[in-house]
């Protein structure tokens, strides 16, 4: 599953404008995101790294992936505790390529 709309469309109540405002936000938000986290990785900046692990989850939630938001989470917590880069960067690497999987559906079927 790339992603599901449910909380999406709840939020909006039948606005399909709001709707689109929310995916809008979500397709140019998340990847700048991903290259902040990638980048606190790269420079093994645990505090940069809880920080936007953190800041994605609840974008995660409402488009249905909870996979990806329990896998920021876990990013989050590594970084709060200040684990290993190797570790982190592993679950970096999965979170990246997934959101991105994500991101190419909803551009696609959004025609943005």
């Amino acid at each position: 599953m790339a992603y599901d709309l449910k909380q999406v469309e709840e939020l909006a109540e039948g606005d399909n404008e709001f709707k689109e405002t929310l995916v809008k936000a979500f397709v140019e938000e998340i990847p700048q995101d991903i290259q902040t986290l990638e980048e606190a990785v790269n420079v093994k900046d645990h505090a940069l790294t809880y920080q936007m692990a953190h800041k994605m989850k609840p974008n995660f939630m409402m488009f249905g992936r909870s996979d990806l938001m329990v896998l920021a989470l876990s990013i989050e917590k590594m970084g709060k505790t200040e684990e290993s880069f190797d570790e982190i960067a592993e679950s970096f690497k999965e979170l990246k390529a997934q959101t991105n999987l994500m991101i190419k559906a909803i551009v696609a079927d959004f025609s943005l």
